[in-house]
């Protein structure tokens, strides 16, 4: 009996200590709070795409303390687990809303209890980042802008206020003809180097420098996306102005040439950069070749050298900054890049030529005068006459030419020489040796062609039918003569040469 009595005892026990802990177990589920999931995407609207590797940041309106970090997955995708029900912040950066001139990206969204909550980060479409930044006059103008930081070469990260030009190539459609001239803007960065130049054409390219005192960075070169935002830092360096004298070209097909084969004195710049690389061929999807022979230089130095038989160049005596370096071979697409020349490094560059696309040549017969069209009926009559230098479709297509200036390499009495935005054409037309010649397009007169904006800022070598050439003022024809000057004049006529 005793023993009955201790055995119903210890199950009572037993029962009651599981009903205890059971009853525990269903406070403790009463008492703690619900939480909610939330689950949401990040979508660029500019390149209609979702946002991946984006860093999300979720924070509590009410508990600061509960913030969470996570990045979105290959689809835009982001989610988050056991938050508790309430008010929270979303925000989202990126490396491409760097480029947009966007810190940042916030939503704000209620989690509710013991549910899914969906919510969507939303980059602005281009107007409307356009209308934000600038005004909504330039973005109902089909506008873009351009931003970025300006700093010293010798200071990385570090900000400092300077001045920024911008200048574009503007098509102008009249009755008669389409008018080209460089447009621009100058603006101001700020005391932390941020800058932004609203106004800008959407896509295309532009031409960019920026100064602050004696000091500046090179001409550069930028390709805007056709959403018309584009982003370029800046790094300003020094520099020192000096004088240079180069050699002279020779038209090997001209018995009076004479005046090419004297060296020119020119202004370059020059500092304590350096660079040094390889150039690689592009072709048949390998990129390993060597090129040998291709022409490297940066603009506004007057320095020229050739990459070797392994590739290799290196160059010295640079300024400091921003600057482009052009790599040109015969047969290949010119590669222009931006690079950073500092006093205390040696940059290191790997760039790769593509081929062009070579057609086969194609016989045509026709009058010549008909075929160069009748805005320019008086070319023939020009060249018979013998007082300038042609170039007809005939020659052109004989001429290997990666971008218009090279149309006027080895021709007697013309210099192509490097600039600070290029290369600059000039001729021997005065008792200084060289000077800047007036320049048509189209029978219109081309302002500032010898300054920072070379011939290569207007048209392209395939755009190109007709060239002439007049290397003094007394061989120039009236009508394009400026009448000031001694030097000569250059006049080119675009259109199909066929």
């Amino acid at each position: 009996m005793t023993t009955m009595r201790w055995l119903h005892s210890t199950a009572l026990a037993v029962a009651l200590l599981a009903l205890s802990t059971s009853m525990a177990r269903s406070q403790s589920t009463t008492d703690k709070p619900a939480t909610g999931k939330l689950r949401g995407v990040v979508y660029d609207s500019v390149r209609a795409r979702p946002l991946p590797l984006a860093t999300i940041q979720l924070v509590s309106a009410t508990d600061p303390s509960s913030a969470r970090e996570l990045l979105t997955d290959s689809l835009g995708r982001f989610s988050a687990d056991s938050l508790p029900p309430g008010s929270w912040i979303v925000g989202a950066t990126h490396p491409w809303l760097d480029s947009l001139a966007v810190d940042q990206l916030a939503v704000s969204v209620d989690v509710k209890a013991k549910g899914t909550t969906r919510a969507l980060v939303a980059v602005p479409s281009a107007r409307a980042l356009v209308a934000r930044v600038c005004g909504e006059r330039v973005a109902s103008d089909s506008s873009g802008y351009l931003h970025g930081l300006v700093r010293r070469a010798n200071s990385l990260g570090i900000g400092t206020p300077g001045t920024v030009r911008v200048q574009w190539l503007e098509l102008t459609l009249t009755k008669e003809r389409m008018e080209r001239s460089i447009e621009g803007v100058d603006v101001q960065s700020t005391s932390d180097g941020r800058y932004v130049a609203c106004g800008v054409p959407l896509g295309g390219a532009v031409r960019v420098r920026s100064w602050t005192g004696n000091d500046s960075t090179g001409v550069l070169d930028v390709a805007l996306a056709p959403h018309g935002i584009g982003r370029r830092d800046l790094a300003i360096g020094e520099a020192q102005r000096t004088t240079v004298s180069i050699p002279g070209e020779t038209d090997s097909s001209s018995a009076t040439s004479a005046d090419s084969q004297a060296p020119m004195e020119i202004e370059v710049l020059r500092g304590a950069g350096s660079i040094q690389g390889v150039i690689r061929s592009v072709a048949s999807g390998s990129s390993n070749q060597a090129l040998t022979n291709a022409r490297i230089t940066v603009w506004g130095t007057g320095l020229e050298v050739r990459s070797s038989s392994n590739g290799r160049f290196a160059m010295s005596g640079l300024p400091t900054g921003s600057y482009i370096v052009e790599t040109v071979a015969i047969g290949y697409q010119p590669v222009r890049e931006v690079v950073e020349l500092r006093p205390d490094a040696t940059v290191t560059v790997e760039t790769r030529l593509e081929r062009l696309l070579m057609l086969d040549t194609v016989q045509v017969r026709a009058l010549r005068r008909r075929a160069m069209g009748p805005s320019i009926a008086g070319f023939e009559e020009r060249r018979q006459r013998g007082f300038g230098r042609f170039l007809g479709p005939e020659e052109l297509d004989r001429r290997v030419a990666s971008q218009a200036s090279d149309l006027f390499r080895m021709m007697a009495g013309v210099r192509v020489v490097p600039g600070f935005g290029g290369d600059r054409v000039l001729l021997r037309g005065d008792s200084r040796g060289s000077c800047v010649p007036t320049m048509f397009l189209d029978g219109m007169r081309i302002l500032d062609m010898g300054g920072v904006n070379s011939i290569n800022s207007y048209v392209a070598p395939t755009e190109i039918r007709a060239v002439e050439v007049y290397v003094s003022g007394a061989a120039t024809p009236p009508e394009f003569s400026n009448g000031l000057s001694t030097c000569g004049s250059i006049v080119i006529w675009t259109g199909a040469r066929r």
